[in-house]
Parts: C-alpha cells; sequence; structure tokens
C-alpha cells in the first residue's frame, strides 16, 4: 500500500445484531490467487461524473442529522466497493490488500479509499443496515466521500462494503486511456485548505517529469497538460500543499496505446525484514543508493544530523499513528533539519508506512513525485529514519527520507533563469509562439522583486500594482502589462499565469529576490511581468 494507506476494519454482524462470525460463500480464497480479475473494461475517464447508487443515497440520508459536513455519495466509490466486495472470501474474509488500488483505478477512481468498512449479514433489514452504517460514518471525520455495495453471497447472506475517503481533488474527466503524442488537458479544482498544485508524470521506463501548472478559471482551479510519447502505462500524480505539508491527492495510471489490464497481480514476496530500527535504516539507504546507481546518478553519502532529525520524526508519525510532513505545532522538514544542526540549501522529504519495509519502499517509488526526489541528483546527502511498531504479533514501519544539500542559496539569476526554461517549454509544448523575454521588462521585474521582497505586504493587490507602475515607469514601458508574484522555497513551484497560454504574441520579464524567513529559513520572491499583443 502507499503512504496513508487504508486502515482496515472487518465488522461482521450477525442477523440479532451482534458481532459474530456468519458462514460465508465457499470457495477458492482470493488471499491465495495468483491473480484476480477485474470486470469489463473499467471506467473510460477518470473523474466521470455519475449518480451514486441507492445504497449511498440511503446512507446519506440517514447520516445527514448526524454530522455537520456529512462525507457525499460518491458513483466511483459505490464501483470500487462492488469490485472490493467481489473479492471478499470466505466467511466474510477481507479482499488481499494487493487489488486495493487496481480497483479503485478500475473503477475510476484516481485517489485510493482512505477506510474500509465489510458488514456481513444474514437477515438484517435494509434499513438497519443503513442506519448500522450511517451511525459508523460519523467515525471518519475526516472522509469527504464515500461509496457502498451490496454483494449477495448465496441465498440467506449479503456482504455490505463501505468506503471512505478524504478526497483532495475534483478532476474533469480525464482518459484511462490515450494514444501517443496527444495532447491531453488536465484539468482540476482543489479542496478548500489546498494549495500550491504540482502534477508529476512517470514513464513506463521509470523516468520522471514535472508537468507544468496555470492558474485556471475559478479559485483552486488549475489545469496542466499531459503529451506522452511512449506507449505503455504511465502515472500522473498530484500533489497539493496543505496544513500537513505536501500531500498526494492523485495519483493514477494512464495507458498510452495499449489496454488497461484485466486482472490485478499479485506481487512478489518480499524477504524478511530487518530486526532492528538500526538495520532498516542502513538496508533503506542501500536500496536507494541502488536505484540511483541504475541510472548513473550519484550515491547519497550518510549524514548524521539529518538521520536524526528523520529518526525522530518516524517516532513522532509513530506515536501519531499518521503520516504527514507538518506537526501540529506547524513545524516542517525545514525545523526539524535546522534544529539537528543541518544547514540546508535544499532539503527533501520522502515519508511512508507499511506492514513491510519493503512495502514502504515500493510505495515511494510508485509515487511518481517522491521518486523525482529520491533520484534528484542536486541532492548528495541523505539521513534515514525508521520507527517500528509491534503489535499483537504484527509489525509496522515508519520511514523518514530526509535529502539535502549543505547550504548555498540560489541566487535571483539563477531563479529567474530556472523559471524562463518553463515559459518556453510551455509555449512550445502547447505549439504557441515562443515568448520574447524582454531585457526591460526583466529589469522591472526584478526591481519590483527586490522593493517588495523585504516588506511583509509585498504581496497584496495594492501594493503590487502600485510598485508594478513604478516599476515600469522606471524602465520606460509604456504599454499594458500584468504582474503576478509569488514566494516559493523552489522556483519548480511557481504556477505559471494563466496569460502565458494567450496565443498572441507575448512579452515577458522575469525578477527574483531573496527573502529571509525565521521560520523557513528563507524563501525566494519570483516576480513574473507579462504584455500581450492584442
Amino acid at each position: 500500500m502507499r503512504p496513508g494507506s487504508p486502515r482496515i476494519f472487518l465488522v461482521l454482524l450477525s442477523a440479532a445484531g451482534g458481532f459474530a462470525c456468519s458462514p460465508g460463500e465457499r470457495g477458492v480464497d482470493p488471499r491465495l490467487a495468483a491473480e484476480l480479475s477485474l470486470p469489463g473494461p473499467g471506467a473510460a475517464a477518470y473523474g466521470e461524473p455519475a449518480a451514486p447508487n441507492r445504497w449511498s443515497r440511503n446512507i446519506s440520508r440517514e447520516v445527514q442529522p448526524l454530522m455537520e459536513r456529512p462525507p457525499v455519495p460518491d458513483a466511483c466509490l459505490d464501483r470500487a466497493a462492488q469490485l472490493l466486495g467481489a473479492h471478499l472470501g470466505p466467511d466474510c474474509a477481507l479482499w488481499p490488500s494487493w487489488i486495493e488500488a487496481e480497483a479503485a483505478q478500475h473503477a475510476g477512481c484516481a485517489d485510493e479509499p482512505a477506510d474500509y468498512q465489510v458488514v456481513c449479514s444474514r437477515g438484517l433489514r435494509r434499513e438497519d443496515l443503513s442506519a448500522e452504517l450511517a451511525r459508523r460514518l460519523p467515525d471518519k471525520v475526516q472522509a469527504t466521500h464515500f461509496g457502498t455495495a451490496r454483494i449477495q453471497r448465496g441465498l440467506l447472506e449479503t456482504a455490505w462494503v463501505l468506503l471512505t475517503a478524504e478526497r483532495g481533488v475534483s478532476l474533469d474527466p480525464f482518459p484511462r486511456r490515450t494514444e501517443p503524442r496527444i495532447l491531453n488537458r488536465l484539468s482540476f479544482e482543489l479542496a478548500p485548505g489546498l494549495d500550491k498544485p504540482r502534477v508529476y508524470a512517470m514513464r513506463p521506463d521509470g523516468a520522471v517529469d514535472p508537468l507544468d501548472v496555470l492558474a485556471g478559471t475559478g479559485t483552486g482551479r488549475y489545469v496542466s497538460y499531459f503529451a506522452p510519447d511512449k506507449t505503455g502505462r504511465h502515472w500522473l500524480e498530484i500533489l497539493a500543499e496543505g496544513s500537513e505539508g505536501p500531500r498526494v491527492v492523485a495519483l493514477y495510471p494512464v495507458f498510452v496505446g495499449v489496454a488497461p489490464p484485466a486482472a490485478a497481480r499479485r506481487p512478489a514476496p518480499a524477504g524478511a525484514d530487518p530486526a532492528t530500527a538500526a538495520e532498516a535504516e542502513g538496508v533503506l539507504l542501500g536500496w536507494l543508493n541502488e536505484e540511483r546507481a541504475q541510472r548513473g546518478i550519484p550515491m547519497l553519502e550518510p549524514e548524521p544530523a539529518l538521520a536524526a532529525a528523520a529518526r525522530s520524526w518516524s517516532g513522532e508519525m509513530l506515536a501519531r499513528g499518521r503520516v504527514a510532513h507538518v506537526s501540529p505545532d506547524g513545524r516542517g522538514p525545514e525545523h526539524r533539519a535546522r534544529e539537528a544542526g543541518y544547514s540546508a540549501r535544499m532539503l527533501g522529504e520522502v515519508l511512508a508506512s507499511g506492514s513491510t519495509l519493503r512495502e514502504a519502499h515500493e510505495a515511494l517509488l510508485a509515487s511518481p513525485a517522491h521518486k523525482a526526489g529520491m533520484l534528484d541528483p542536486r541532492f548528495t546527502e541523505a539521513g534515514i529514519g525508521v520507527a517500528i511498531r509491534e503489535e499483537a504479533g504484527r509489525r509496522g514501519f515508519f520511514v523518514s527520507e530526509e535529502l539535502g544539500v549543505p547550504t548555498r542559496i540560489l541566487s535571483p539569476l539563477e531563479a529567474a533563469g530556472i523559471v524562463a526554461e518553463r515559459v518556453f517549454r510551455h509555449r512550445e509544448l502547447m505549439s504557441l509562439p515562443a515568448p520574447f523575454r524582454s531585457p526591460d521588462l526583466d529589469a522591472a521585474a526584478t526591481r519590483l522583486a527586490e522593493d517588495l521582497a523585504p516588506e511583509p505586504s509585498g504581496g497584496e493587490s495594492a501594493a503590487l500594482q502600485r510598485g508594478l507602475r513604478r516599476a515600469l515607469a522606471s524602465v520606460g514601458w509604456s504599454g499594458a502589462a500584468s504582474a503576478s508574484l509569488q514566494f516559493v522555497l523552489d522556483p519548480e513551484e511557481v504556477v505559471l499565469p494563466a496569460e502565458f497560454e494567450a496565443p498572441e504574441g507575448l512579452s515577458c520579464g522575469i525578477g527574483a529576490a531573496y527573502r529571509p524567513d525565521p521560520t523557513m529559513g528563507g524563501t525566494t520572491l519570483i516576480l513574473l511581468i507579462t504584455s500581450v499583443e492584442r
């Protein structure tokens, strides 16, 4: 399972409403199968609009009086629940965990469910069941969407599956299957409380490409474009910043020139886990450097201060039972590294949990954004921290991998150059005329960035517009122009304004300035000025 993978709850209800194991369908246990079928072609697109089934609508009515913000019934989760319920084992034993992600994707879900409930009953009336599931739903306080399925198992027994999800993004329909060299528009809206989206694509050979993100029309809406040139299974991932730091809000495969699979296949068994956390940390660093060496990327040197920060954070995640980048008091990876005595020019953090060490490692590699960080050739040092939970004879691993480059502040010229490369690359992808990078607008953008960087109110609209007029006048620019101001830790995080999609000729200027920050160590202010020929 991937980082933040589901906690699974199995509840068996007898006809009398007590907790008991009711006899289930006999036959082959799906947990022993080498592969499990995924019926039909599956959903045509992720984010495909459809009405939820009647069971979910019934539960929604039951739960309305019980919750201030009840989760919304969702057709995609209904379909996923039906697929998973079909693979329950004898005596309603839970389906094998390795089919969860593929079942959700086959159903058209771009994110994985966060929680599961299975209820098996004999003689329980439908209205009693709806009330029972509705009673349990408020426990999922972070759930935003849910889906249900009813599976008849023999003459007298019925299995009910309830899935819940904490959905951070709403996709416009995006095809599960496309063809090479087709430009696919990825349009999405982030949930409230999330911003600064990043989009990554992973090719069939494992190479990862960051995709440009543009502001869309409407609050919280964004657009990106995916134009694959190779056949095979590609992956798309959307990350966004929330109160707990970066969060994967969507991760799904796109099949280019090939059909989606008709079955989910059991992964190869993993070897024995290390006995101690220290041994596990050494194994993870070895696996990480092996991945880098296979691609000709320099190996990472172990760094004691980063390792101390990583161990401390893994222990905190274990205590909280939750994978997150930011603690409840607002401390993030930059704070932890600095407190451990590490001064970073560039810092990355990848986190995972799993029932085995290999499972946690594979979850990181399955995420394009995490894999891009792990294989980023700019990182030179790493600290690995592992915390192991021992409970009822089972183990769980919480993993923190801190990746660093010792302090060297990126110059404003370098930062502006990185953004400029992205602007030119995006216009080329869209088959639009190359922009003209105006020296006058560059000078105006640089002056404005330097003027606003020290000011706490520098990002306010009125201050920005006043500063823009002064900066343009200082270089003798008389045409119309607009400005976009962003504070980022890395120029790759900049969201390109919608003006960069204008079909007309485009002149632009890019300026940057460094802004010291006592809590984050420092941010870069990026100022983009655009002038469109009408």
